[in-house]
């Protein structure tokens, strides 16, 4: 989704300079107030946002930079790195008991005795 989003925008501050909302040809308005309400799209001094002129790569940069502080911000309460490393110890420990177990040599096995039964079942190959 994030990069849906981020693709969508790059598209669109390359190819419509962006303008204020008076001045916004029809076929683009809709995605200008989207911006503008998600507050991506801040204008210059006094609501400015020249549209008569094409952006500035830096420009493009500070509303990149504005979509992906709003995805990480919405995303702030998914599994942060502490999470992520607690749950990859408890794997490595479960795979550990599970090797204990014998248990991770069963795949072999499984495939082994699948080798078995295709050579039983097709004898001539």
């Amino acid at each position: 989704m994030r990069s849906l989003l981020t693709g969508a925008m790059v598209v669109l501050c390359l190819a419509l300079p962006v303008r204020a909302a008076d001045e916004t040809p029809p076929w683009a308005r809709d995605a200008v107030e989207q911006l503008q309400k998600a507050n991506l799209l801040e204008g210059y001094p006094g609501g400015n946002l020249n549209g008569h002129r094409a952006m500035t790569r830096y420009e493009l940069v500070e509303l990149l930079n504005r979509v992906e502080a709003r995805d990480q911000q919405q995303h702030a309460d998914l599994a942060t790195q502490q999470d992520l490393t607690s749950l990859q110890k408890s794997a490595e420990a479960v795979r550990e008991q599970l090797d204990q177990l014998g248990v991770s040599d069963l795949e072999r096995k499984v495939d082994e005795l699948q080798l078995r039964v295709d050579d039983v079942n097709n004898p001539g190959l």
